[in-house]
């Protein structure tokens, strides 16, 4: 397993500069002064690092610790346990790693040091890189200054010869409690991720200060000259060692580039040296010549069409709890997201530090920054423009420091102030990125994820687009779709917000991976729950299962907006699992950027997320052996080359195989002409699956039996839906296949369960995460199936029962299993068996009476074969008691709450239905899933059209009346800012509608 390295710290336990009264010790002096004398003087500036011993003192302890270093890894503050996180009540802290030990307030970090003589007469700073949150330094008594940034350094002043060579007394207070009342929902301050650490990571040293650090230098593409923006004097300049001859107007220093530079891009990083100097000093930048902008509602990166591939890093370091601070751990992670076919990062809520940047300029890839602000959306102190004019002042310095501090990055291509700020005053922040705009043109702009757009927006990161309409969720059997009706009217580039959100039931054997300073309690919490509920046994099926669907999810999404013309890119929530705000594990690499156990088994997610995407679009991948399956295949290329007419790719079927040729070039950002395959099946196939492949790609395309194959039934098995007929035919030592329903029965549901049920509880009454076969079992020897729930089973499985298998023994194994939230660890099974007293049952959760669907026809043809079969002998007894209490009717607790369903009109507007109307009185909650657009009245005017998922739902009273007539009046709430309440909404029951 991969780690970040340990911060750096001079000295020894034994000689650390300190004795035993925190004071610095002769030998210590001598080597610091011969230290300084090695470094560099002049040019670059000489300096000399501050690491080593500090005495500490907080509230409760006085003591030794290391600079860099924090607290926790001191082992000082409040010591963390299983029982103390138990105490913890704010969800999304307690559904979050674990810092081992926890402070929060103020911490005074002193120490003597002796400033060389070689520093005489200089300008000299104090140089802290990451401090979370404030910092006070203090020299000799006398308060130097304060300084209050998240994401850029702390760095003090003082003026030539101010800090005479000698010992000094140095104190520096550091304060990571909240300021500003900012929310803990951020990942640039906050609980879930970052950990709140106290303490100073990264570069630590006290230098001699060089003007240069200000200089910004703009080098775009194509280009002739460099400008650099510099006060400070006369500039000279080199590049790659080359001299250029320059011009200045005020700031603005022009030199002339004696060649015409490369581009800087993914595909060739091609970097420069610029050698700065003035009055003595130097400053060597690395630079690429790029030029990123928007055009109408595209994004281009040096004139050629840019789609991104995105992920998003939500500061998570499950070791250290804070970030790393060195180039090769961010090229390390860069590395994998490149493997993955990642070209893109947005920084959630937080800035990286210098060493991500260094390495994405040098690897090729882009970066968004944001301020580390995320409101509060109900607490208005917590929001921009909303009175609190401290925040709004932090905010904006914030957004000009991180700019102008890594400005001179090719790899920074983007900037926000945070994300989903649904409640703050987009004109104040869009007044600021118009005055940042002005400035500094040298990346995009984006005042927030979601929710808003503002004028000067450069592109918009969204799943709803303001007056548009919905781009996330749309689900459907086939590919033969895509999102241009809406993507084609935003009038900016609009990229996928935080696309995929599938979990993988994790594997228990991670939580020994945490070994470092951050502990995973609600993990254990949830292991516990998993081997009370006897579902333990079952953790490698859960994850090798809900993996598969994982990769399924991920896949359709991706090549959903791939397929969608207009549509300028994605961001994935993330490659790797979210261990925040109640465990996304949607990643197929743990949190520490390894592979999940089996990911190397599946399809690389690099063939689908690729510069040249191969799509398929088809109406259906479930069809009879008596028809013909076709499709549509395209080359997407979001490459920054162009593809030249004549290149061939590859395409196969079921033993049939051919080439696509283009017949015209492809430009970045275009699709090839669609070419059509098809293929007649003969009939005498048999059921099975097969695979389409293109190029890179490839599908899954399952083949059932002909129309006019064998009957359905078989002899000697009762097929019924009524307990007391199955239980009739049981004690007669019958054979039974029972599809009716169980006490607590549940509906199955093809999506999985989004981010996680603890945090998202109302969208998921069945919160599964795909479901696991026994493809083995002679049950599926006529139904074609793996070991997870692949296209051929979604009709299937949108119209299942689910059951919760209670009381069956240890020994018990479902043949067919859904694969439960890792929050609730049931039992649950679609299709199993058991030897009731002299009778033999199957319980199929699965609608095999539906003559309209050939999935249903073929699983039945499949579980009544083998129920007549000789090899039907269940191994698990039980008892017809059992089968009594698990076919039950329901208990009044246990009514039916309604089946709701959408129907689409011929006019596009959605009518919802209640397929079982609630049968008593009583107060009801109801999601609205997954693509579900209703248009609905706001205290008598209309409302705007809104999306439904993932955020809407309805709660009301229903009374007998209410029962009686079938109409039921709900009253609609969202979490989302962008959806309205609704006063009222009446519905009128169907319960014979059919649930599809």
């Amino acid at each position: 397993m991969s780690r970040p390295s340990a911060p750096s710290v001079a000295g020894s336990a034994d000689d650390d500069g300190m004795n035993g009264n925190g004071e610095m010790n002769l030998r210590f002096m001598k080597s610091a002064c011969i230290l300084a004398a090695l470094l560099p003087a002049g040019g670059a500036g000489a300096e000399m690092s501050l690491a080593g011993r500090w005495h500490v003192e907080g509230n409760g302890f006085s003591a030794e610790a290391a600079l860099p270093g924090t607290l926790a890894e001191a082992g000082l503050g409040a010591r963390q346990s299983y029982e103390t996180w138990k105490a913890i009540t704010n969800i999304v802290e307690k559904g979050a790693l674990r810092l081992s030990h926890v402070y929060r307030g103020r911490a005074v970090w002193s120490r003597t040091v002796v400033v060389p003589e070689e520093f005489a007469g200089r300008a000299l700073e104090v140089f802290l890189e990451r401090v979370l949150w404030t910092s006070k330094l203090t020299v000799d008594g006398r308060v130097v200054g304060s300084r209050d940034s998240l994401g850029t350094p702390h760095v003090y002043r003082f003026a030539p010869g101010e800090l005479a060579p000698g010992a000094h007394s140095f104190a520096i207070e550091i304060d990571n409690s909240s300021h500003y009342c900012f929310s803990g929902n951020s990942h640039g301050w906050g609980w879930s991720t970052q950990t709140c650490w106290n303490g100073v990571i990264g570069r630590f040293e006290l230098r001699e200060a060089n003007p240069l650090d200000a200089a910004q230098v703009f080098s775009p593409y194509p280009a002739k000259e460099v400008r650099v923006v510099f006060a400070g004097g006369d500039l000279d300049a080199k590049i790659d060692g080359v001299g250029l001859k320059g011009v200045r107007e005020g700031a603005n220093h022009r030199f002339a580039l004696p060649f015409e530079p490369e581009p800087w891009s993914e595909a060739s990083p091609r970097l420069y040296t610029l050698s700065l100097s003035t009055e003595g000093r130097r400053r060597d930048v690395r630079i690429g010549f790029r030029t990123i902008e928007r055009r109408g509602n595209r994004l281009y990166l040096n004139g050629k069409q840019l789609w991104m591939r995105g992920d998003v890093d939500n500061c998570q370091f499950p070791l250290t709890g804070y970030p790393a601070m060195t180039p090769a751990e961010w090229r390390r992670q860069i590395r994998i997201q490149k493997e993955n076919g990642v070209n893109a990062m947005r920084f959630h809520t937080w800035t990286p530090p210098d060493a991500a940047f260094q390495a994405a300029d040098e690897l090729g890839f882009y970066l968004f920054a944001e301020t580390g602000y995320w409101a509060d959306a109900e607490v208005p102190m917590n929001n921009i423009g909303r009175g609190n004019a401290e925040l709004d002042d932090f905010c904006r310095r914030e957004l000009f420091a991180v700019a102008e501090t890594y400005g001179n990055h090719a790899s920074f291509v983007g900037i926000g102030v945070g994300n989903e700020l649904g409640k703050c005053d987009f004109g104040m922040m869009d007044g600021w990125m118009k005055e940042l705009k002005a400035r500094d043109g040298r990346r995009l702009t984006m005042v927030s994820t979601a929710r808003q757009v503002a004028e000067s927006d450069d592109l918009m990161v969204t799943h709803l687009y303001p007056g548009v309409g919905p781009v996330r969720c749309r689900f459907r059997p086939g590919t033969d779709w895509d999102y241009e009706d809406v993507y084609s009217k935003t009038p900016i580039p609009t990229i996928a917000h935080e696309i995929g959100q599938w979990p993988v039931y994790p594997l228990w054997i991670e939580i020994a991976k945490y070994d470092g300073l951050l502990r995973p309690f609600d993990w254990e919490a949830m292991r516990r729950a998993a081997e009370e509920n006897g579902t333990i046994r079952f953790n490698r099926e859960y994850h090798r299962a809900s993996l598969k669907t994982n990769r399924f999810m991920y896949k359709d999404e991706v090549e959903s907006y791939l397929r969608t013309p207009s549509c300028s890119g994605l961001q994935l929530l993330d490659v790797r699992d979210y261990t925040g705000q109640c465990e996304a594990l949607v990643g197929w690499l743990d949190a520490f950027f390894d592979a999940k156990a089996g990911i190397s088994e599946l399809q690389p997610f690099s063939s689908v997320m690729r510069p040249v995407a191969f799509l398929a679009r088809a109406e259906k991948f479930v069809l009879s052996a008596d028809e013909t399956f076709a499709a549509e295949l395209l080359v997407r290329n979001v490459s920054e080359e162009t593809i030249p007419a004549g290149m061939m790719y590859p395409y196969s079927f079921a033993g049939r195989s051919g080439h696509v040729r283009l017949g015209a070039a492809v430009e970045p950002g275009g699709f090839s002409e669609p070419f059509r395959v098809s293929f007649r099946l003969d009939g005498s196939m048999t059921a099975s699956r097969q695979e389409l492949r293109f190029g890179e790609n490839r599908w899954s395309v399952f083949v059932m039996d002909a129309a006019g194959a064998a009957p359905c039934d078989a002899a000697g098995v009762t097929v019924t839906a009524r307990p007391e007929t199955a239980a009739k035919a049981l004690a007669e030592g019958g054979r039974v296949v029972y599809t009716g329903r169980s006490r607590g029965a549940l509906h199955g549901r093809f999506v999985p369960v989004y981010w996680s049920s603890s945090y998202f509880p109302v969208y998921d009454p069945c919160a599964m995460l795909g479901t696991w076969f026994d493809e083995d079992h002679p049950a599926f020897s006529k139904f074609p199936t793996e070991d997870w729930m692949d296209r051929q089973w979604r009709t299937l499985t949108e119209a299942a029962l689910v059951h919760e298998a209670k009381g069956l023994g240890d020994g018990f194994r479902p043949i067919a299993m859904p694969v439960p939230d890792i929050h609730l660890s049931r039992l649950y099974a679609t299709l199993f068996e058991v030897r009731v007293g002299k009778g033999r049952l199957i319980v199929c959760g699965y609608p095999i009476d539906r003559s309209d669907s050939i999935e249903a026809r073929q699983l039945r043809r499949s579980v009544l074969g083998y129920a007549a079969s000789e090899a039907f002998r269940p191994e698990t007894e039980a008892s017809p008691e059992w089968f009594a209490s698990f076919a039950c009717e329901k208990r009044p607790e246990d009514i039916d709450k309604g089946d709701w369903r959408e129907a689409r009109r011929e006019d596009g507007s959605v009518l919802l239905t209640i397929a079982n109307p609630p049968r008593s009185a009583g107060e009801y909650t109801v999601l609205f899933g997954e693509d579900c657009v209703l248009s609905a009245t706001c205290e008598g005017r209309p409302c705007e059209t809104m999306s439904a998922m993932p955020i809407a739902m309805a709660t009301g009273s229903v009374g007998a009346a209410d029962v009686a007539d079938g109409r039921v009046e709900f009253v609609f709430s969202a979490a989302d800012a962008e959806i309205p309440s609704v006063a009222s909404v009446s519905f009128t029951a169907a319960p014979e509608s059919r649930k599809p």
